[in-house]
């Protein structure tokens, strides 16, 4: 996604008070893997890289929470190894239907495939 348009979803993002029409802006602007419905969407900021979020129906999601779809340690520890073998990993995240996310909290969580990240999230 380019960088301007995100700016502006997120700009609108945070002209819109209400997590109940965040959601249904985000679910209209078709930016997610899958959007469910009735999503009360309260961050202001939408991941990185949408694409890789699929949000389930009748999800909740806390101010101030963050999607992390990607790692950058790689950059960190072949600096460190003077290499260039650790790659970033970027998986999807998946919130299921009837989900509270809240801020500083871990909804439970778990690796569905070793080889590629991938969180399954309940």
């Amino acid at each position: 996604m380019k960088n301007f348009k995100k700016q502006l979803i997120n700009l609108k993002l945070l002209l819109l008070r209400n997590g109940i029409k965040r959601g249904e802006y985000l679910e209209k602007k078709k930016i997610f893997k899958e959007f469910g419905k009735n999503v009360y969407f309260q961050p202001y900021k939408i991941p990185t890289q949408p694409k890789l979020v699929k949000i389930g129906n009748n999800v909740r999601i806390a101010t101030g929470v963050l999607f992390l779809e990607h790692d950058v340690i790689s950059g960190m520890l072949n600096k460190k190894y003077n290499t260039n073998q650790y790659k970033d990993f970027v998986g999807t995240i998946e919130i299921d239907d009837n989900t509270f996310v809240r801020r500083g909290g871990n909804p439970s969580c778990e690796y569905k495939n070793w080889t590629e990240l991938h969180y399954r999230c309940w």
